[in-house]
């Protein structure tokens, strides 16, 4: 992530000023990052447990989003720093887009191989383009969307349970 140094002087002055805060918000990062992780190897899991092959494609298809992506991030000029939003907008994208992405992947995913490898690759698409988005936004927006992924999570879970086959 390239970030100028007025960003990281700001970044020092909160890690120093509130370092329970500072902390509890990288938490917050990582535990979004295990939310979709998560999700993710959980349904690789269920794809190796139909057949090998279904594995195997499971993974392929994981594998294609971060592939595609980092060659148009770091090889071509096609992704850029995105202009900046209201971090509110930030967050209910990311935690309008969990809710929907789980909601497909429990309720048509499991229905037909090819509706779960579609699940999969959104899945993937999503970790992968937050990995991105990482890289270019200030960290307030970041947290923006850390916690957008969390509370999707959190309200999937209020409305659904946690479903499993």
């Amino acid at each position: 992530m390239v970030r100028s140094s007025q960003e990281l002087a700001e970044e020092e002055v909160r890690k120093r000023s509130h370092p329970i805060a500072y902390a509890l918000n990288r938490f917050v990062v990582a535990l979004s990052n295990a939310v979709l992780g998560g999700t993710l190897l959980s349904q690789i899991i269920q794809a190796f447990g139909f057949n090998a092959e279904f594995g195997i494609r499971s993974l392929a298809t994981i594998a294609l989003p971060p592939i595609v992506i980092a060659y148009l991030a770091f090889f071509t000029r096609t992704f850029r720093s995105p202009q900046p939003a209201s971090d509110f907008k930030y967050y209910f994208l990311f935690a309008g887009w969990v809710i929907l992405l789980l909601t497909f992947i429990n309720f048509v995913g499991g229905d037909s191989p090819y509706a779960m490898l579609f699940g999969m690759f959104c899945l993937s698409t999503t970790l992968s383009l937050w990995v991105l988005l990482a890289r270019g936004l200030p960290f307030r927006s970041l947290l923006s969307c850390a916690y957008g992924i969390l509370s999707g999570f959190l309200f999937y879970i209020l409305l659904f349970g946690i479903r499993s086959y």
